[in-house]
């Protein structure tokens, strides 16, 4: 991941896209602390860079670590209240309903 940074970015899709992968394999070792920070960071990183897919399933990945750790509060507030999509839909909505 350290190359990819380097050579294409930090907030490219193919290393946040890593970044993900190294989140999975963090959650296979059971180390749900570290998991949720990378998955966090790719979400924000995503989000800014108007990568909404990839934004999507970092939230979601986020979502169900807290599911699996019994916070199911958390996990309905990632995945209901914070969506990238449910952003772009109140925008797109604001802006039919304000446009002439």
């Amino acid at each position: 991941m350290t190359i990819l940074r380097e050579y294409i970015g930090e907030i490219h899709p193919e290393t946040l896209a890593q970044k993900l992968a190294l989140a999975d394999n963090l959650l296979k070792q059971h180390q749900f602390g570290s998991a949720d920070s990378h998955c966090e960071s790719v979400q924000f990183d995503a989000i800014q860079s108007g990568l909404l897919q990839l934004a999507t399933a970092a939230l979601f990945r986020r979502a169900w670590l807290s599911f699996m750790q019994n916070k199911d509060t958390e996990a309905r507030q990632l995945a209901i209240e914070q969506s990238p999509w449910s952003t772009v839909i109140v925008r797109q909505s604001k802006w039919r309903q304000y446009s002439p």
